[in-house]
């Protein structure tokens, strides 16, 4: 296995300035043409079996793939991968080396683990971006008033209902799906699902989030999950609001997905799903 091979270059320009934005993170070429990036203010520069690594103080070092655990080399700059492994000096999802390190993951695997992250990390940063131009700071204590609709709770279906300041209507469904461990949540504001631009928008996430909290604390259910298809195009942004403010969940990422999630994929069709499992 060549060092090199476990690089994953991100074409999509809105997750390259949010990871940017979040972790100090950039990628580009040597003169050399190797392929480098930064991330946290350390710099790792890829070549053949090894990784070049610069530190935030300025020490730099280079980590050998398929040397022995103790091997080293010339000087004090050179070590093994289980030696960098050990010294936390792979500091961009660690765990993951670790696993590899440790001979729970073989490189095949490894790979689809980054490939994952490396997924989840953007999402998660572009999400993130996007809550910041949504609202920075939502106050549950300003959420509109719920009314709740018990008609379709036979078949598992509960809907929460509210009014913004000018009277439009806020909807909030909850819906099994999944084999019923999992449920869809969806909401609109004044029949579109587009929740920002119209005023009131912390508001409108408190009450959202107010409703969800509530529905969580009396249903339990497994996971809660969201699709761009039920969100607008904006499931992203929303979910990490959510995960933010709501109780007792946490971010899953695709490759966390259990086998109760095949059917609710299906539903969605092509839709990325965004999925909070309860913890």
């Amino acid at each position: 296995m060549r060092a090199n091979e476990f690089i994953f270059e991100n074409t999509n320009q809105a997750a390259v300035d949010a990871l940017m934005k979040k972790h100090g993170w950039s990628m580009g070429r040597t003169a050399n043409g190797d392929f480098a990036f930064t991330w946290q203010g350390s710099k790792y520069e890829f070549f053949g079996e090894r990784v070049r690594i610069t530190l935030p103080d300025g020490k730099s070092l280079s980590v050998v793939w398929d040397k022995k655990p103790d091997w080293q080399g010339r000087g004090n700059d050179e070590l093994s991968f289980a030696q960098a492994v050990q010294n936390k000096y792979l500091t961009f999802d660690l765990p993951i080396w670790q696993a590899l390190d440790r001979g729970r993951l073989t490189d095949s695997q490894a790979i689809q683990k980054f490939k994952a992250e490396n997924e989840r990390q953007a999402r998660e940063a572009v999400a993130q971006g996007a809550t910041e131009d949504l609202t920075e700071v939502v106050d549950l204590d300003t959420a509109f008033p719920l009314k709740w609709d018990q008609q379709f709770a036979a078949q598992g279906e509960i809907h929460a209902g509210a009014s913004d300041s000018d009277g439009r209507e806020i909807g909030i469904s909850f819906t099994p799906a999944g084999n019923g461990e999992v449920t869809d949540v969806a909401f609109t504001r004044g029949g579109t699902h587009e929740m920002t631009g119209r005023g009131d928008a912390g508001r409108v996430m408190a009450t959202v989030i107010n409703a969800i909290n509530t529905y969580t604390k009396k249903y339990k259910p497994p996971y809660l999950a969201f699709s761009a298809k039920s969100s607008g195009g904006r499931a992203s942004a929303y979910t990490a609001m959510i995960r933010r403010y709501a109780q007792g969940y946490e971010l899953l990422s695709a490759d966390q997905y259990p086998a109760a999630l095949n059917n609710y994929i299906e539903f969605i069709g092509t839709d990325q799903p965004f999925v909070l499992a309860r913890t």
